[in-house]
Formats: C-alpha cells, structure tokens, sequence
C-alpha cells in the first residue's frame, strides 16, 4: 500500500469520526477514539469502519449488599 493510500485512509477515517461525533485523542502510540456510547483504542487508523464505532451499550452494575 502506497503512502498517498494511506493518507487517503487516515482522512476517510477522520471524516467518519467527524460524521459520528467522535474525537479521536493520541494515546501513547496509539488513538483512543471517544464519543457518546464508543470507547476505542486502535494502533492506526487507516481502515476504520462504521461498524467499528457503533455505540456500545452501558449497562449499570447491580450493587452488591453490604
């Protein structure tokens, strides 16, 4: 894969973010993608699909008794 690929990746992969309200945030080496309902760590981000940032379902913990 050429590097003007590459580039073409990394922008439909910002654009999709962007699309989806999703701010994409360095981590370490790495992308932590964070939006409402997606928290995502990937290494790159060429590649990225929309079925990757599908909102996850947050289910609440039960409390346990004393």
């Amino acid at each position: 894969m050429t590097n003007q690929n590459l580039e073409q990746l990394n922008a439909q992969a910002k654009t999709l973010c962007a699309a989806r309200n999703v701010e994409i945030r360095p981590y370490g080496s790495a992308w932590w993608l964070v939006g409402e309902g997606v928290s995502l760590v990937v290494t790159q981000l060429e590649g990225l699909s929309p079925s990757h940032l599908a909102q996850m379902r947050v289910i609440e913990r039960p409390q346990l008794a004393p």
